[in-house]
């Protein structure tokens, strides 16, 4: 367990091994020696209870929560393509954006801005929505940051468009028995 752990369960967050995910504990070995320089963190998707049944009294917004926690002088963005989810909060800031739609990502980047220490793709966990959001989005990562997909079904799908579109990453499998508890990992240089 870490701090980024211990956070997530409070949250209710899935990205922590006690509820489904891995996440957490690699979040916190990427991280743990920084967390007061992360400045800007953008995430995909809000999450919501029926998406969380193994999570009770499940609050929309749970990683968001952990995150602007465990990075005490970070904005918080998030968008998900559900309008009726969307809270704003200390330094959460949530938006109503598709991430099928490069359009719809471009617009919300023109409204907050870029140089993002870190975005996370936890959205529709769907391939080819996964490949337009990190070609739209990993350029808007300041030097240094990292763009990470979550819940990688198809991890050499993604790795070979990536790989076309000039963009390189590593693919992280913490089960090899499920299907969703690995990321793609890309780093800005």
């Amino acid at each position: 367990m870490s701090l980024l752990c211990d956070l997530a369960v409070k949250y209710g967050s899935d990205k922590a091994p006690l509820f489904h995910h891995n996440y957490t504990p690699f979040y916190h070995f990427l991280f743990k020696d920084r967390r007061d320089e992360v400045k800007k963190v953008l995430e995909i998707g809000l999450g919501f209870p029926e998406t969380m049944p193994m999570i009770l009294n499940y609050k929309v917004g749970a990683s968001q929560y952990m995150f602007r926690e465990y990075f005490p002088n970070a904005e918080i963005y998030a968008f998900d393509i559900r309008g009726d989810i969307l809270f704003q909060d200390e330094r959460i800031h949530t938006y109503e954006c598709d991430q099928s739609q490069s359009g719809e990502m471009h617009n919300l980047i023109d409204k907050i801005g870029a140089d993002f220490d870190l975005i996370i793709d936890d959205g529709s966990h769907l391939c080819n929505h996964q490949i337009i959001s990190a070609a739209v989005l990993s350029p808007f990562l300041k030097s240094g940051g990292l763009y990470i997909i979550e819940d990688v079904s198809q991890p050499a799908v993604i790795e070979e468009q990536l790989r076309l579109l000039g963009i390189e990453c590593d693919v992280i499998t913490f089960n090899p028995w499920t299907q969703d508890d690995r990321l793609i990992v890309i780093r800005k240089k």
